[in-house]
């Protein structure tokens, strides 16, 4: 795991529609003790959640059901820069493509690893610490 000590709790947004999904991740990164955790199940609580805390990082299920992932974090980077992680089940090229372009850092594939997620994440974060 990476040293944290020197750097700001990072703020994570985790936006998951399947509530057992949605509660272990909040449930997991919040273990780490190190991250600040806002978990929404839907675009439309991301949105809220975003124009009042800046986030470190977003954790977005492509698959949502008020509208795509992908859509999603085109509004909620209009907010300012953040890194982004995708969730989804669609790992073609084609896929990663629209993930890349759409401002994803990162993806993972479902069902996602537990510990492949927490080192994504201190990945993404620590790549992050030079913005």
């Amino acid at each position: 795991m990476a040293d944290t000590d020197n750097r700001e709790r990072a703020r994570i947004l985790v936006v998951e529609d399947h509530s057992d999904t949605l509660t272990m991740m909040d449930r997991l990164l919040r273990m780490e003790g190190h991250y600040e955790v806002i978990s929404v199940a839907d675009s439309a609580g991301a949105i809220v959640a975003a124009r009042d805390t800046r986030f470190s990082l977003f954790i977005i299920d492509i698959g949502l059901p008020d509208g795509s992932g992908v859509a999603l974090l085109r509004q909620l980077l209009k907010h300012g820069p953040c890194k982004a992680l995708a969730l989804t089940g669609y790992g073609m090229p084609s896929h990663i493509k629209q993930y890349r372009e759409a401002g994803f850092d990162e993806w993972l594939i479902k069902p996602v690893d537990l510990d492949l997620l927490l080192s994504t994440v201190e990945r993404i974060l620590d790549d992050g610490q030079g913005d």
